[in-house]
């Protein structure tokens, strides 16, 4: 079969032998996605890497398995763990030292025909997400991995740093999930263009002299300099979540987070049945993201094209070249809104959906949709009181004290 494959700094398309079958259950793979890493892998991170590339995937099962049937569409957990040690044990196998990861340590990815995983480590898709949508479910699974890691409080303010995939995909995340301020600092207006419900700024608008004012910053860019400007937007005890891996060690002051007691969170892999989940029951526009689908026949093209600076998602289809969609502009709409549960929406936004009654009986949504419009009301009505008292958190230290420049380092 065909594979894009990596050795030293040079990734280039070549026949090999398919995967042996004692290294897990077979899925043909349907779609792949191009990630930072897989590019940062050939540029020397994680200090050369040899093998089949690619990680961010969808596919069907070529046998039944656990449950499932053959033909089933399945994503994957592509951290494989020993099964043995205190972190498998505890359902962290993403920990585990003894790990192999899919395209990126010790594993063959998912930039061929087919590629194989442990059963325990594929979930179903739903019929009701394509694969334009799927191929998101493992950077997604990373962003939610945020709400497993720290609080979000309704009233905080959070700002994300990086226009790239991973920091759209995050402002896109909190977009739905959050109530509180959000900002997108990025230097590509035209990435979050693509995305007018999100509030984004050019970095260099940011306004150097202001009090550090977020209670939450994620830096999703993956620089020593967005480190820096995550620390200087980060308010005293407020919290710092890093997403993105950095290819070089560039030498970084950490001062002003001790000084303002800032928490650093790194932040990596996360559930992939929740990002499933999510995916199922909203209207996530991630299919924006990508930029164009290449067959696996022309993945030379394709990489060339995921390195640009500019460019977005770039897409493999493993198949005859006649089924790729070049350009891939998916806009996936139910046929029926009973097929599946209506978007989550922002609380306190206003709910355009049918009402409960337009559920068959026995859909979930027929139960819990009057609980959920009741919550969302009250969460409203909190929210407005709170803003119309001034945002009374933000004022409970004299705002002498909530400025950076009133401490010195001792």
């Amino acid at each position: 079969m065909k594979a894009f494959r990596l050795h030293g700094n040079q990734a280039r398309l070549e026949e090999v032998s398919a995967p042996s079958a004692d290294s897990g259950v077979k899925v043909h793979v349907t779609l792949a996605g191009i990630c930072r890493t897989d590019i940062e892998l050939a540029e020397g991170y994680m200090g050369g890497v040899e093998g089949t590339l690619g990680h961010e995937f969808v596919g069907r099962l070529s046998d039944s398995v656990d449950g499932m049937t053959a033909g089933t569409r399945v994503v994957g957990e592509i951290n494989c763990g020993c099964g043995d040690c205190s972190w498998c044990r505890s359902d962290l196998a993403r920990h585990c030292p003894n790990r192999t990861v899919l395209g990126i340590q010790g594993r063959d990815g998912c930039f061929a025909g087919e590629v194989r995983l442990p059963a325990s480590n594929l979930v179903p898709v739903p019929d009701s997400v394509p694969d334009e949508r799927a191929v998101f479910a493992e950077p997604l699974a990373a962003v939610l991995e945020i709400y497993e890691q720290i609080a979000i409080r309704p009233l905080d303010a959070v700002a994300v740093i990086g226009d790239g995939k991973l920091g759209l995909l995050a402002a896109l995340v909190l977009s739905v999930k959050h109530t509180g301020k959000l900002l997108l600092v990025g230097h590509h207006p035209s990435k979050w263009k693509r995305f007018p419900g999100i509030d984004a700024i050019h970095e260099a608008e940011l306004d150097t002299g202001e009090s550090p004012c977020f209670d939450i910053v994620v830096e999703a860019s993956g620089t020593g300099a967005g480190l820096l400007r995550a620390m200087g937007m980060t308010r005293p005890r407020g919290t710092i979540v890093l997403k993105s891996t950095m290819k070089k060690t560039e030498p970084i002051n950490l001062t002003p987070a001790v000084v303002n007691e800032i928490s650093i969170v790194g932040s990596r892999c996360g559930r992939l049945e929740a990002a499933v989940r999510l995916l199922e029951r909203t209207d996530l526009p991630v299919e924006k993201l990508i930029d164009k689908t290449y067959p696996l026949e022309e993945a030379d093209r394709a990489w060339q094209h995921a390195c640009e600076r500019d460019t977005l998602k770039i897409c493999l289809k493993p198949g005859a070249a006649e089924e790729c969609i070049h350009e891939s502009r998916v806009r996936y709409k139910p046929q029926r809104e009973c097929d599946r549960r209506p978007p989550l929406r922002r609380l306190g936004a206003a709910r355009d959906h049918q009402p409960c009654d337009h559920f068959p009986v026995g859909h979930p949504d027929r139960i819990f949709q009057p609980v959920s419009d009741a919550l969302c009301r009250v969460r409203h009505g909190v929210c407005v009181v709170s803003k119309l008292l001034g945002r009374i958190a933000d004022d409970r230290l004299p705002r002498e004290l909530s400025s950076a420049d009133s401490f010195t380092a001792s």
